[in-house]
């Protein structure tokens, strides 16, 4: 007998007692049942509004469009891949929630609908952009590899020419198709999708905003998704993305959310508080009087505001004062004007090092001393800073306290909080992520837990410090071998790579970006609860509370923008309609490979039954009977074998089966016949007969009253442990699956 499929049970014969269906596949019927559940709430499709796709639809395709149902359903995964279908989108979607997944069916099923449209998928980094395209390969079962593939700067013209012609999805860097959209290596007529993984990425001069300027030079439709775990610190910086990718729809959901909330698990946050040393007290004072050298001069020319204090003024204030100067006339000279530019680079560059030094230590400060020192021969205005006897008198300081080896006392601590991490015998398998902002940084800190035998750290950093992308992968495959227990990153870690799992995360710094905070919080609590400890120093606590304030705004902001006219943001005017006119597409659930690589085989057809109104059997009846002959071309075409589901009331699955060990399967197939005799002969004869010789006879009353009772008076005379529904049974809908 064939093994069934996820959604038709095999029970043994009748002589044996009916066994209960295994737990996995009562939980596969379940899942099926909140699709169909789902499925109900209907989408109203938007009219076009702009250019439509210049590439040809593929006949008939976009009747449908496909879910994978194989690795189970999700609520708010279901709603955003469909609004994402037919809307320019931004999801907004914590880390580890799914949102390859959304792309991965947003991008199968612009395949299936265009016959030569182009789809991309964008991300920052190669690693990043590797783990994409094995993700989509997991996700849809079955994918043809000729018609995917990864390009980046690697290739030379020539060949990724002929990729753009011979394959239809593309994995890649934005720099790369940036390039080759405008050195014309590619048909600009033929996109029809892109996804834009980081989202928050698109701002300014970066390659994402480059992309779609230049395709929309080419006049044409095409659909637009971009995925951030959170779009941006301030209104500003969001509507920026929404105006540089042509968004006019946001899906935002968080892990509090009640359709999310089931998927996440419990995050534990700790903020651990240290007091600062005497020594970083005093080299605090040494390079606040060498901030005040620029900062002075600039005061007395009136560019700066003066403050009561000696102490720095906020490094937002300066950066306004110099826009400011340089929109604006005030009589200097070309070498005052000079000097002028010199010191605010000077003072913005030394406040760099005031905060290196109170977040990351003293090692951290003299790495920037070095460096600050050695510019001076490029940049000669800071040649007299750098002589002056403040500055001297701090590098005598620093050389003193550098050879009496003292560090930061986040460093200690943190190797005490690891130690009694890694010694719980309950935590032999556990692993931890150590995030810091700067490459300095994250070398003191592994070299500083290496003196411990059962700490095992290794470095994470990115190619611009000599860490080449082979390397990058070599060290996650590790990692995630358990080959070393503890990953110490810079931002590399945070955005999207699959590490692994993660017990517990260790952020050594605060940054005020609410974007990588959230992208570090997410590394934890993905398969089990996770911890995550801030290390905060002073002022650093200030920075976690605007910080945490300043995304539950955002938040706010965006999820009012879902749900009400009066959004904050300002979307793009026009969408493309991606579908041939008057196209709804039916939503199938594929769960097997032959739903991905062949879609006829996978037509499902509605046949709801108004809760209100029970008396409309009949009707209901015709209606589906009606629907079957609508694709009774499709399914002869495609030799369709015929199956029914189970029957969903109100997300109670009941299974209407019975065993039957001597069938006239000759009168059962001919009467059968007759009752679908809407389909192909040809195709009954091929097919239903298979299906009764397996003695599964699965009766569904969606095919017609006359069938149910055919059913009973065939099953053991009428002694059928089969009972038809009652009038009051009748108050759910079902579905006829044509699989």
């Amino acid at each position: 007998m064939s093994k069934p499929n996820p959604i038709t049970y095999y029970y043994p014969s009748r002589k044996k007692s009916i066994q209960k269906p295994t737990h996995k596949k009562v939980s596969d019927i379940s899942e099926y049942s909140k699709f169909l559940e789902c499925d109900k709430i209907k989408l109203t499709i938007p009219p076009n509004k702009g250019y439509l796709p210049a590439t040809p639809f593929r006949p008939n395709a976009s009747s449908t469009w496909i879910y994978p149902g194989s690795k189970g359903f999700r609520k708010y995964q279901f709603f955003i891949c469909r609004s994402s279908l037919f809307f320019n989108t931004l999801v907004c979607l914590p880390t580890g929630l799914g949102k390859t997944f959304i792309a991965a069916t947003v991008m199968y099923n612009y395949y299936r609908w265009f016959k030569e449209g182009l789809i991309f998928f964008l991300a920052p980094t190669k690693p990043l952009v590797d783990q994409q395209y094995n993700a989509f390969m997991e996700i849809i079962i079955g994918f043809n590899e000729s018609h995917i593939g990864q390009l980046t700067g690697k290739q030379n013209k020539k060949e990724r020419r002929k990729a753009y012609t011979t394959a239809r999805i593309f994995f890649m860097t934005p720099q790369t198709l940036a390039n080759d959209l405008k050195n014309g290596l590619l048909d600009k007529q033929k996109v029809t999708c892109i996804v834009f993984d980081e989202a928050h990425r698109a701002t300014g001069n970066y390659a994402y905003g480059v992309i779609v300027k230049e395709l929309m030079e080419a006049k044409i439709g095409y659909r637009v998704l971009a995925l951030s775990a959170t779009p941006g610190p301030n209104i500003e910086s969001i509507q920026q993305i929404i105006e540089n990718l042509c968004i006019v729809r946001v899906e935002v959901r968080s892990e509090e959310d009640p359709d999310v909330k089931p998927y996440t698990h419990f995050k534990n946050i700790e903020l651990i508080r240290v007091k600062k040393t005497s020594e970083i007290v005093k080299l605090e004072e040494f390079l606040i009087k060498v901030i005040n050298i620029p900062q002075s001069f600039l005061q007395k020319l009136h560019v700066l505001p003066y403050t009561k204090s000696n102490k720095p003024l906020n490094k937002m204030v300066i950066l306004e004062a110099q826009e400011k100067y340089k929109r604006g006339s005030f009589g200097q000279t070309r070498a005052e004007s000079k000097m002028i530019y010199s010191s605010f680079s000077s003072l913005l560059s030394l406040l760099c090092g005031l905060s290196m030094l109170l977040t990351h230590g003293i090692e951290s400060l003299r790495v920037f001393c070095e460096k600050f020192s050695d510019s001076a021969e490029e940049k000669k205005g800071r040649k007299p800073l750098v002589n002056s006897k403040e500055y001297k008198e701090l590098m005598n300081y620093l050389e003193d306290i550098n050879k009496a080896k003292k560090n930061h006392p986040k460093l200690e601590k943190m190797k005490e909080l690891l130690i009694e991490f890694f010694s719980d015998k309950t935590r032999k398998d556990s692993q931890v992520i150590v995030f810091t902002l700067f490459v300095n940084s994250a070398q003191e800190i592994c070299k500083y837990l290496e003196s411990e035998e059962i700490i095992k750290p290794k470095i994470f950093i990115g190619q611009a410090n000599g860490y080449t992308q082979k390397d990058q992968m070599r060290i996650i495959n590790e990692f995630k071998a358990h080959k070393f227990n503890t990953l110490v990153a810079t931002c590399i870690g945070e955005e999207g790579l699959d590490i692994g799992y993660v017990d517990l995360i260790v952020s050594y710094d605060c940054t005020g970006s609410p974007v990588r905070m959230i992208q570090r919080f997410g590394r934890t609590g993905r398969k089990k609860e996770g911890k995550v400890v801030i290390l905060l120093c002073d002022d650093e606590e200030k920075r976690y509370n605007k910080m945490q304030k300043m995304s539950k705004s955002i938040y706010g902001i965006l999820k009012q923008s879902t749900t009400t006219e009066k959004s904050a943001f300002s979307f793009f005017e026009y969408n493309p309609n991606m579908i041939e006119e008057g196209v709804e597409p039916v939503c199938i659930y594929a769960t097997k490979k032959e739903d991905f690589i062949n879609p006829k085989t996978s037509i499902i057809v509605n046949h709801t039954i108004n809760k209100e109104n029970t008396d409309s059997g009949n009707k209901s009846i015709n209606k589906s009977k009606k629907r079957v002959s609508l694709i009774n071309e499709e399914v002869e075409e495609s030799k369709i074998p015929i199956t029914t589901t189970k029957e969903i009331n109100e997300g109670y699955i009941e299974e209407r089966i019975s065993i039957v060990e001597d069938l006239d399967l000759d009168k059962l197939l001919k009467e059968t016949k007759d009752d679908l005799g809407n389909l192909s002969e040809e195709v009954l004869d091929k097919h239903l007969g298979d299906l009764l010789k397996d003695k599964n006879v699965l009766c569904d009353d969606n095919i017609s009253e006359e069938l149910l009772a055919l059913a009973d008076d065939i099953l053991l005379d009428g002694s059928s442990k089969f009972t038809r529904p009652s009038e009051a049974d009748n108050k759910y809908s079902k579905r006829l699956k044509l699989a």
